[in-house]
């Protein structure tokens, strides 16, 4: 049953539940602004930890294959689809937060960041929408790859900055984040060096 539970479709059935559940939580001991800002805390820490373990799946199994790795690299799709759905109740606090004065909220909001916002979350929405076999077929191998290549690496560019702003302002939690971000991009960096000495690597085995 546990194993069930955290392979596939299962698991990101799994983690969907748990994050609303979370965010209704917080929500339901504070129905305000301050439980907004608490979701938008906790989504914005849940999506980092989906994405880095979707992004350095493949680097992991290459440096060290085992179990672990293995069943990070089988479940890559299902933790980029929790990443997506961590991010999407992220959108709906911020949404929250919008709507009592959308001209004030906008008015203290730098047009940079709504706009590469804007983009991070449409590379997030096209990243989940070919994570099905239709879709991805549909697009084509090629067209895939590349769209999920840089979709990955700007969601990442993204993240590194908005920690690296927060830490540079003064607030040392957000070196965790930085540290983070930076670690998983060794990794891929690592694994990309170890494909070029052992190119048998460059496909690692998926099935589950």
């Amino acid at each position: 049953m546990l194993r069930k539970l955290t392979n596939g479709w299962p698991l990101l059935g799994a983690t969907s539940a748990a994050l609303m559940l979370m965010a209704a939580a917080i929500l339901l001991f504070q129905p305000d602004l301050h439980g907004l800002h608490a979701v938008l805390r906790a989504t914005g820490r849940s999506s980092l930890v989906f994405f880095l373990l979707a992004f350095s799946a493949s680097a992991l199994w290459r440096l060290w294959p085992g179990a672990w790795s293995r069943w990070q690299l089988r479940n890559r799709r299902y933790l980029g689809l929790s990443f997506a759905a961590s991010h999407t109740i992220h959108l709906f606090a911020l949404a929250g937060l919008a709507w009592p004065d959308p001209a004030k909220f906008f008015k203290g909001t730098h047009t940079s960041t709504l706009v590469f916002g804007a983009l991070a979350y449409g590379f997030i929405f096209a990243l989940a929408a070919t994570s099905f076999d239709r879709s991805a077929a549909w697009l084509g191998a090629r067209r895939w790859a590349l769209l999920h290549r840089v979709g990955s690496y700007y969601i990442w560019a993204i993240f590194f900055l908005t920690f690296l702003a927060g830490a540079a302002s003064g607030a040392p939690r957000y070196w965790t984040g930085v540290a983070a971000v930076l670690a998983v991009m060794t990794l891929r960096v690592g694994a990309s060096f170890r494909i070029r000495a052992a190119p048998g690597l460059a496909s690692p085995p998926v099935q589950m």
